[in-house]
């Protein structure tokens, strides 16, 4: 992806705002821009209506706080921020194939997931990050961060993130993103007799196994293909 349209101060910009973002989970002010910058509130103002004339961000209108990385935004940050990191060259090991950034897939996080009791899911857009894609995995893959523990010994803690694959077939022993009467958990997935139960995984504590009965409103989401540390 190229982004020779853009000046030094824009690049900088994209890049600051994506890590942001990242960080913190929100955008920053202008005056936070304006010092990462240094530069004056007046030319954030003028560099952020060029990334958004050129698609890298949207805006709620008249509110520079509101402004959101597009996918493109995203795309062209992470390449960016690629082009610039000392990356060691790898050892000369026979049959290694060179990385490639190319193959990196950006997929959206969509908030937080509950990984103990039922709880309503906080579904919202905070982002798109690069992903080495799972073999096999479709082109709809998402990712939702985990608060609770109960999946630990799944190796899935607290602060993790996963990357869910709506279109996977949520096969006896998978880990899905279950959806019952509008709450949704993260839980191993069995089926015993036509009986559909969602485990925990965690031998600190008593997580009592979820049967979801005929009369409930249940649905998968989707299944667990990887888990994202947070170092």
């Amino acid at each position: 992806m190229t982004t020779n349209e853009l000046n030094h101060h824009q690049k900088r910009l994209l890049v600051f705002i994506a890590g942001y973002v990242r960080a913190h989970e929100s955008y920053p002010t202008l005056d936070e821009m304006g010092a990462e910058l240094g530069r004056t509130e007046g030319m954030v103002r003028r560099y952020l209506e060029d990334l958004r004339r050129r698609g890298y961000i949207e805006r709620a209108k008249g509110k520079w706080r509101g402004i959101r990385l597009t996918r493109k935004g995203h795309e062209a940050a992470f390449h960016l921020e690629w082009e610039a990191a000392e990356v060691p060259s790898a050892p000369n090991i026979t049959g290694a194939v060179p990385f490639d950034p190319a193959s990196l897939r950006l997929i959206p996080l969509y908030g937080e997931i509950n990984a103990g009791p039922l709880q309503e899911m906080q579904g919202r857009e905070l982002g798109w990050y690069p992903w080495m894609p799972a073999k096999g995995a479709s082109s709809r893959c998402y990712m939702l961060r985990v608060r609770g523990d109960s999946m630990k010994d799944a190796h899935i803690p607290p602060g993790s993130s996963v990357v869910v694959d709506p279109d996977a077939k949520p096969e006896d022993g998978r880990i899905v993103v279950f959806v019952v009467n509008g709450e949704t958990t993260l839980k191993r997935l069995k089926e015993s007799d036509g009986t559909i139960i969602l485990l925990a995984e965690n031998r600190e504590k008593d997580y009592k196994p979820i049967v979801v009965s005929s009369v409930d409103h249940a649905a998968i989401q989707g299944v667990v293909v990887q888990v994202v540390m947070t170092l």
